[in-house]
């Protein structure tokens, strides 16, 4: 990696490095993932409660329109997703990801997106 003509990244760097590292151990303490899954989206349910348990990882699970309603029908447009997608938010309320569809492997696909977000050393990709 190259410096800038500068000679240094800034505080932009520092910032946004501290921030990456607040969010990650507030979710140590005391926070969880927001799995918020589309009302067709079913699949996702299970495939987040078992990546999150082989993780280790505090996942709430929402299942739209089952205890959490979407009364004004707004969700899926805000969130980019698809009526079978879902959307992966992190401890400090920013969204992680999103899948705007079912994927052919949910659970597989999950696992390594919160292995990612958390920066765990090992990911398997042959899971």
């Amino acid at each position: 990696m190259s410096s800038p003509p500068t000679g240094s990244y800034g505080a932009s760097t520092g910032i946004a490095d501290a921030h990456n590292l607040a969010w990650k151990l507030a979710a140590v303490l005391n926070g969880a993932f927001v799995a918020l899954v589309a009302p067709d989206g079913g699949e996702w349910v299970s495939a987040a409660r078992t990546a999150a348990a082989s993780l280790g990882v505090k996942l709430d699970i929402h299942p739209i329109g089952v205890g959490l309603q979407d009364p004004d029908d707004r969700f899926l447009d805000r969130y980019g997703i698809t009526s079978t997608g879902m959307s992966l938010v992190r401890p400090d309320g920013f969204v992680g990801w999103r899948a705007d569809v079912l994927g052919h492997q949910p659970e597989h696909e999950l696992h390594q997106v919160l292995a990612q977000l958390l920066a765990r050393e090992h990911i398997d990709h042959n899971r």
